[in-house]
């Protein structure tokens, strides 16, 4: 059979995603084995003890109870639910937490991608080097590195998926796109106020 060479646009955007990716977790792969810290004990406690049934109740109570010795007035049923879904592995071991939030950053990552090639409309390298640049320079390391810190990535996940399927919508008039991105925005919303 003769060799068929693949054009290199293909190839770049076949190996985008995969530098991106690895950009994003190979720096957080350190903090799989890091125990809970600071406000990690007490919110996957809380959340680890609560039953599948109550995340409905989460939409219109908050999600902490008396763990600071007051209840924050906050509602995120859905960050509630990923630290209830992860604990289900081992509620003591914070592995599951740390790869749900390495997961989350790395999905971030891939966002920006997205964002950068749909939405800006920059070349494959151009947007890899802005989607690594977000994976390697986080505003925060903490919403990574710590189990807590999901409450900034997994909404920033949400709005950025909102953003690219409206974007996608605006240019497909495809209305499953439109009807994913309200989705992902109720998500977003209902993930940090």
């Amino acid at each position: 059979r003769p060799c068929v060479e693949m054009p290199s646009h293909v190839t770049a955007r076949r190996l985008a995603p995969a530098v991106v990716i690895l950009a994003a977790t190979l720096p957080y792969l350190p903090t799989l084995n890091d125990y809970f810290i600071q406000d990690d004990f007490g919110v996957v406690g809380l959340l680890a003890s609560k039953s599948a049934s109550y995340f409905p109740r989460w939409f219109v109570v908050p999600w902490m109870e008396n763990i600071w010795e007051y209840t924050p007035d906050e509602l995120r049923p859905f960050v509630a639910l990923t630290y209830q879904v992860a604990a289900q592995w081992n509620p003591g071991s914070p592995v599951p937490q740390h790869l749900v939030n390495i997961a989350l950053h790395a999905g971030n990552a891939l966002l920006v991608l997205g964002i950068a090639t749909r939405v800006a409309g920059l070349s494959p390298a151009s947007a890899v080097v802005a989607a690594v640049a977000f994976a390697v320079l986080p505003m925060q390391t903490e919403s990574v590195a710590w189990v807590t810190g999901r409450v900034d990535s997994m909404p920033a996940f949400f709005y950025l998926a909102a953003f690219l399927l409206y974007c996608r919508w605006r240019l497909e008039q495809r209305g499953a796109l439109y009807v994913l991105s309200l989705a992902a925005c109720f998500t977003a919303l209902f993930s940090k106020q």
